[in-house]
């Protein structure tokens, strides 16, 4: 089962929410494509009012790296989360992975 199907069962996160927090990372893409600043704040607090849960930040950065695992939106969530605390160290340990595989 991928990471972002487990977050779904886990979370109870229907199908239409799923594909709104596909939309707000097109945000993130979109921001970070024209140089225009995205911060992983605002992220979550989208993601929050999508999937109003009184899980507060942690749902969000659980999905974030449920995408990131999937490779899906790598891009994206690094540009959010390279530089928080809570994330470094799993997107160093994704980049250390991707950087070993044959391409």
């Amino acid at each position: 089962m991928s990471h972002l199907k487990e977050m779904q069962k886990t979370y109870h996160i229907t199908d239409d929410q799923l594909n709104g927090i596909r939309d707000v990372l097109e945000e993130v893409r979109d921001a970070t494509e024209h140089g225009r600043p995205y911060s992983y704040q605002q992220f979550e607090q989208k993601v929050l009012k999508i999937v109003p849960y009184n899980y507060s930040h942690h749902i969000a950065q659980d999905l974030a790296k449920a995408f990131l695992l999937d490779e899906r939106y790598e891009a994206e969530i690094v540009a959010l989360y390279e530089n928080e605390a809570s994330m470094k160290s799993l997107i160093e340990d994704w980049k250390e992975k991707k950087s070993g595989e044959v391409l």
